[in-house]
């Protein structure tokens, strides 16, 4: 296509456009100097002498074998540059994270992905049942739902809606599960799966603590009308004591092997106050008490999150948050104490609040989430102290509310969600570890370019259409997880590989002036650094994959044609993938970069335009600048067309197949996707095939890049 001029006001409206990119761009990259200053310059953690294990990682991570900030512990591994939480700025772009289980099984941590589940997912609960297997719940738009392993993977339902977080669950004798949660109206219920999580309402309040007792009796302490501190059990739910007269904060119900419970709590007032009572002959009494440091808060309010638990021998473990006297205003201390000495109280690590505790049987255990000074440092951090071995903690990453407990072998099981990514330098990736994978990774080329993947793990679906004759429906199965480019490579990724390696385009093109202009640098309009690169062929493609794959030491390639549509319907079965945005035709506005109205309002009936649509780009658009799909992968159908592995034939697998490759033999490759002109529905369709000689080159087509978990092998064109 030739050069097409944009008119005043659109021209106008691009350069507005991208001041306001170039600005996003420049902040961005300011914040992230200057956290990765900061985390250099302080660590998060208080580690006593010795205690901590060298180069432990944060594990649930595949390629990390540092905390983020330290030092590399030498020899081939990868080091962490940074860590943050993951935001799509996109405009309507959803934000994902994943609920995320991990069990410190033998001093190496194991983590895999209970559920990929909606942002607004905060906090997981984790309780182990009488049999020692996990059970994960979590509230997902105010519907508490419950997970638990299921073979390989986990299986997850609904139990109770309109609930609100926090809330609390305990195991009880004979696998019995409870619950205890306060519904949207400020009322608190209690309910178990020995009747079919029928609800029982308790009383008014919220942040509920629970335990269950040998016996099976259900403990619950909460904060109840005015933040007073309450408590009931199932012997008599009718009977509601009261543990604290004055207002207190987020309390911790711990039992004691004889079934006496004890509940610590903070008061909140002027003289914040950490108290530890106990109930003796149906009164309750404070046995232990500490003042909390003043902080800067406008209605001198203080108080604190807090967390108990007691052993098998009947000591009782307090933690709780505390500002560090002369210190920053966050994040918090962790102070520890127990019973058998109350006024021996430990420093264990900067928390600020949301965190759990869990006793084991040779160590006592926490986590909880912090937030230093800057988002790069903010996180889960799990820790595990013990007389023997003193304390020892390790950064996971991840959002609050973290459930906690620890098996009868000393094992502590952990549940979370997580948006946070892991980033990581070329040439790094050689022989990491790859036990665990990351969500995200980005991989750094050079010249703060940056080359972002996600985790795609491997599975079924259907592939094809009805209405493609050359891809009709069927079953195909993939064997292989893989890193999947979040975006199509750009402009800016593909010109640091040109100056490397000194590649050229396959093809000059022919300009309207008679002359020629190397083709992906000057497509015939003007791109930004962050448009996906178009004008290059399945070969310059293959050449780029050969290069990163000589520079991360792992096998990187072109994505098969199953695996592209696998992605780009990323989960979504029974039709709700038809169309990369959904089932409906046409799509509704600004859902990606196609061929849009003012095509047509600048260029005329010369040019094809979906009837009455409209985005916000006449030819390529920076990648990410649309909703991406539930995967995390985003321009999947759209703003450019995408080069695959295979060799086209005429007709895809006619029956089921697992890992299909291509026809071995054929001189086309298949492209996959809509791009910026596409204009019709069959052209839109998910399961849509194109298909050109390998040394094309043209404006709507670029390409994306798979990784594969395995280490490289040979490379072939």
């Amino acid at each position: 296509m030739g050069q097409m001029n944009m008119r005043p006001a659109a021209r106008a409206a691009a350069a507005v456009a991208g001041r306001r990119r170039r600005v996003i761009l420049v902040g961005s990259a300011a914040a992230l100097l200057l956290a990765l200053i900061l985390v250099t310059a302080t660590r998060v953690f208080r580690h006593r002498p010795g205690g901590a294990r060298a180069g432990a990682a944060a594990t649930d991570e595949p390629v990390s074998t540092t905390a983020p900030g330290s030092a590399d512990a030498g020899g081939d591994v990868v080091r962490v540059i940074a860590w943050s939480r993951e935001r799509v700025l996109a405009s309507g772009a959803p934000e994902v994270c994943f609920l995320r289980h991990a069990d410190d099984g033998g001093g190496e941590w194991h983590s895999d992905i209970v559920k990929q589940v909606d942002v607004n997912t905060k906090g997981a609960w984790l309780v182990l049942d009488s049999r020692g297997r996990p059970h994960v719940f979590y509230v997902q738009q105010h519907t508490i739902r419950h997970a638990q392993r299921h073979g390989a993977g986990w299986v997850s339902e609904a139990l109770v809606a309109a609930a609100r977080p926090p809330i609390a669950c305990a195991a009880g004798p004979d696998d019995a599960l409870h619950l205890s949660y306060a519904d949207r109206r400020g009322a608190l219920f209690t309910a178990t799966s020995k009747d079919g999580w029928k609800p029982h309402a308790v009383g008014a309040g919220r942040r509920p603590s629970l335990r269950c007792s040998r016996e099976g009796v259900v403990h619950v302490a909460w904060q109840g009308a005015g933040d007073r501190i309450r408590y009931a059990c199932s012997n008599d739910w009718a009977r509601v004591e009261e543990v604290l007269a004055v207002p207190g904060h987020a309390p911790s119900l711990a039992l004691r092997p004889g079934g006496q419970p004890v509940v610590a709590v903070s008061a909140r007032a002027r003289d914040g106050r950490m108290s530890v009572f106990t109930r003796r002959s149906g009164k309750w009494a404070e046995i232990a008490g500490w003042s909390l440091s003043p902080r800067e808060d406008p209605e001198g309010i203080e108080a604190a999150d807090c967390a108990a638990a007691s052993d098998a021998a009947g000591t009782v473990h307090v933690a709780w948050s505390d500002r560090t006297p002369g210190g920053p205003a966050w994040p918090d201390r962790v102070r520890y104490a127990t019973s058998r000495d109350w006024s021996a109280v430990r420093d264990l690590a900067d928390v600020s609040w949301a965190f759990a505790l869990a006793a084991g049987p040779d160590a006592v255990h926490f986590a909880g989430w912090t937030a230093a000074p800057c988002i790069i440092d903010r996180g889960l951090v799990h820790g595990r102290y013990g007389e023997a071995d003193g304390l020892q903690t390790v950064w996971l990453g991840g959002d609050w509310w973290p459930g906690l407990d620890v098996d009868a072998g000393g094992r502590a099981h952990l549940a979370w969600t997580s948006r946070d990514r892991l980033v990581v330098s070329v040439g790094q990736l050689r022989g990491a570890a790859r036990d665990h994978v990351a969500p995200r990774i980005d991989v750094v080329l050079g010249g703060g370019v940056t080359f972002e993947m996600v985790y795609v793990p491997a599975g079924t679906f259907v592939m094809g259409d009805r209405a493609v004759a050359d891809n009709p429906p069927h079953t195909v199965r993939l064997l292989k997880s893989l890193y999947v480019a979040a975006c199509p490579v750009t402009v800016r990724q593909y010109a640091v590989f040109a100056e490397r390696t000194g590649r050229r385009s396959a093809r000059l093109m022919s300009t309207p002036d008679g002359g020629v202009r190397p083709g992906w640098r000057a497509p015939g309009f003007e791109q930004e650094p962050s448009e996906p690169v178009v004008m290059v062929s399945w070969h310059d493609a293959g050449a780029f994959c050969r290069w990163l794959s000589d520079e991360t030491g792992r096998t990187v390639r072109l994505p098969t044609e199953a695996e592209w549509e696998y992605c780009c319907r990323a989960g979504r079965g029974g039709g709700a993938a038809r169309f990369p945005w959904g089932r409906a035709w046409p799509p509704t506005d600004g859902i990606g970069n196609y061929a849009a109205a003012h095509h047509q309002a600048l260029y005329g009936n010369r040019v094809k335009a979906i009837s009455g649509y409209l985005d916000e780009h006449v030819f390529t658009a920076p990648v990410a600048g649309y909703p991406c799909n539930p995967w995390w992968l985003h321009d999947m159908g759209h703003n450019v067309s995408q080069w695959c592995a295979d060799r086209y034939a005429e007709k895809t697998c006619a029956v089921d197949c697992t890992d299909p490759r291509g026809p071995a033999q054929g001189e086309e490759r298949v492209r996959r996707g809509g791009s910026w002109q596409t204009s019709t529905l069959p052209a839109a369709l998910t399961a849509r095939r194109g298909h050109a000689p390998p040394a094309t080159v043209d404006s709507t087509t670029g390409f994306r890049v798979v990784c594969e978990i395995e280490a490289a092998g040979p490379s072939a064109d």
